[in-house]
């Protein structure tokens, strides 16, 4: 997949070198000493003859040509089914579809790649335009491996020089007492699907993914460990850190040892009662029952399903958790993450404790400043 032929630096002399990946992306090399024809014919091995238009390929042709490689990750198991979706999207609607698309690998210049970006960040929001550049800094990764990009890779670095805003905007989510007189109008699944993502933050494929087996009522935990698409698919979660285990309220015990009760088949194994491939009628059902209880109680702002987690995160933060104790319930890879949705919150909460301490200490018998006689 992608083998090319260079030469390398060994034991203080030059060698001829074969680089190429396997089909679950891993990057091999192999020397081959002064024989370049030897090694000429080992990457026709691996990789098959070159296509006609190899030397000269714009970045449309290369672009769809990348596509088709990375779908063997997506059946190797190493590359997730949305993710490649997305890649798609990009290449065909703003790469292979746009005027960046025609130019040659080997004429691509960065000033192309920055004259993309700023039409991109006219139309689309800040977040979108970080997603599309990295699609784009990936394949012309590849293709710089292989020759195709004399130099560096053009995309590189682009976000950083271009100073492009993260795109995380702090969530405008109702509050918890707000959210609480919502959930209180609601009924039936709808309530029980929104009170799981709400008690324990999970993202709505994570709550449909939950099963009673990762339910420990005596613990008052919930181990998180698979999620549902909208399309039916049930799959592990994206990161080592979205694998997690979650503390479970006293409220959300009792109520789930109450539903588990009622349910007659008790052979079903998700906690919310939808199998798989109904996942995405049960998410427009969901969707539609909380904009109507919210409009039964009079509020006015927006309300979503992935809300319901944003407000877990602020609740906990006023309640006093911390940042980083917030990350490990979120799922979150890193507390900069965290940070970067809640960070707001969690200075206003720093700011009421700096006034708590403050008066503390004027109401205090401790005398810290008085001059000694």
């Amino acid at each position: 997949m992608g083998a090319r032929v260079t030469s390398r630096s060994r034991n203080g002399r030059r060698e001829v070198v074969v680089y190429w990946r396997d089909p679950l992306g891993r990057r091999h090399v192999r020397f081959f000493g002064q024989d370049a024809e030897k090694a000429e014919t080992f990457r026709a091995q691996v990789d098959g003859p070159l296509p006609a238009e190899a030397h000269a390929p714009t970045l449309a042709v290369w672009a769809r040509r990348w596509l088709e490689r990375i779908e063997r990750l997506v059946s190797a198991g190493s590359l997730r089914p949305p993710t490649l979706r997305n890649y798609r999207t990009v290449v065909n609607r703003e790469i292979a579809g746009h005027w960046l698309g025609t130019r040659k690998l080997e004429e691509l210049h960065r000033r192309d790649v920055k004259a993309w970006t700023e039409e991109l960040v006219s139309r689309l929001a800040p977040r979108t335009v970080r997603l599309y550049v990295a699609v784009l800094r990936a394949c012309l990764g590849e293709a710089a491996e292989e020759g195709y990009v004399k130099g560096e890779n053009p995309a590189k670095g682009i976000v950083r020089a271009m100073r492009l805003p993260s795109g995380y905007e702090p969530p405008e989510a109702p509050g918890v007492e707000v959210t609480a007189a919502i959930l209180g109008a609601l009924g039936g699944e709808s309530l029980a699907a929104c009170s799981v993502m709400l008690y324990l933050g999970l993202r709505l494929g994570e709550a449909l993914g939950l099963q009673w087996e990762d339910v420990d009522f005596g613990a008052r935990e919930a181990t998180i460990r698979r999620q549902v698409y909208p399309s039916g698919e049930v799959v592990g979660l994206k990161s080592r850190a979205g694998k997690r285990t979650v503390e479970i309220p006293h409220p959300m015990v009792e109520f789930l040892q109450r539903l588990r009760a009622k349910r007659a088949d008790l052979s079903m194994p998700w906690v919310l009662g939808v199998e798989p491939k109904g996942a995405a009628a049960a998410r427009q059902r969901w969707r539609l029952g909380l904009r109507r209880a919210a409009k039964a109680v009079g509020f006015k702002g927006r309300v979503w399903l992935h809300g319901l987690r944003h407000t877990h995160a602020v609740g906990k933060l006023e309640a006093g958790a911390d940042l980083d104790t917030l990350k490990r319930g979120m799922g979150h890879s890193t507390v900069r993450l965290t940070s970067d949705y809640y960070g707001a919150h969690a200075q206003r909460k720093d700011a009421h404790a700096t006034e708590r301490f403050g008066e503390a200490i004027a109401g205090s018998q401790l005398r810290l400043f008085r001059r000694k006689g």
